[in-house]
């Protein structure tokens, strides 16, 4: 007589739980060219990075030149990874050096519109930077190159900046993504192709986690950081979406 209560609650608190994860995971939209944005601000430990990964689940609605995925830095002191200001549906990332940047341009038609793509690039400090491109049905893998070179002098800082997803971090903001991030990691070690398979599928904190963030499952209000960092993300005009179907996510 008493079991069988019990067993009820404690369905419904499982069914009650499932619940509230299903509607959590979310993404958030951006809009193209415009201000939507996250920012997770200019902490000590984001500054002037010289060995770096940054990957990210994106659904592009389009792919205009010259879109940011995320940027640090202005006009100087730049570090950004985005849909490419040259070619077609690229990607490409910039590092501000003094001499010669830090740079990779994938080939053509990398990215397609209206699909969940899984990007990434690393960076070591020594050599050209690697972007990796990757699907929910086949494995990350490094892209083609429309041109990628190593950089020369010295790091230019980005001390004054914000880190931001989804648009540059300048006064303008007139870089929006268009479409939605579902999940971004950033880590301040160049992950192996290896490791950011792993987080493909199964994104996870690991050593070097600066920030880890699951975009959209605090709605539009403050992003948690998951990396314990605390470089919590404030969100401006960007809206809740779907997120990118993983299955259940730990």
């Amino acid at each position: 007589m008493i079991m069988r209560p019990l067993l009820g609650r404690t369905l419904l608190i499982i069914l009650l739980t499932l619940s509230i994860q299903a509607q959590s995971w979310a993404s958030l939209t951006f809009s193209d060219g415009g201000a939507h944005r996250v920012n997770c601000g200019s902490a000590s430990d984001l500054d002037d990075l010289t060995v770096v990964t940054i990957a990210a689940w994106i659904f592009p609605t389009a792919t205009t030149q010259n879109r940011r995925i995320s940027n640090k830095g202005g006009n100087t002191g730049f570090f950004n990874f985005s849909i490419s200001s040259t070619g077609t549906a690229a990607l490409s990332t910039f590092i501000d050096y003094t001499t010669t940047d830090a740079s990779a341009v994938s080939g053509d038609s990398v990215l397609s519109t209206n699909a969940w793509q899984f990007v990434a690039v690393t960076y070591d400090g020594a050599n050209a930077p690697k972007i990796y491109h990757g699907t929910l049905t086949t494995a990350l893998a490094e892209v083609s190159y429309a041109s990628q070179t190593a950089p020369s002098g010295s790091r230019v800082t980005d001390n004054t900046n914000d880190f931001v997803i989804a648009n540059a971090s300048q006064a303008s903001f007139n870089r929006g993504f268009p479409g939605r991030i579902a999940w971004l990691g950033l880590w301040n070690r160049a992950l192996s192709l290896g490791e950011l398979r792993e987080q493909q599928f199964h994104p996870h904190v690991t050593s070097g986690n600066l920030i880890f963030m699951h975009l959209g499952f605090n709605g539009t209000g403050t992003q948690a950081d998951w990396s314990g960092l605390g470089h919590n993300g404030t969100v401006t005009l960007a809206t809740q979406s779907d997120h990118v179907p993983l299955g259940r996510l730990q």
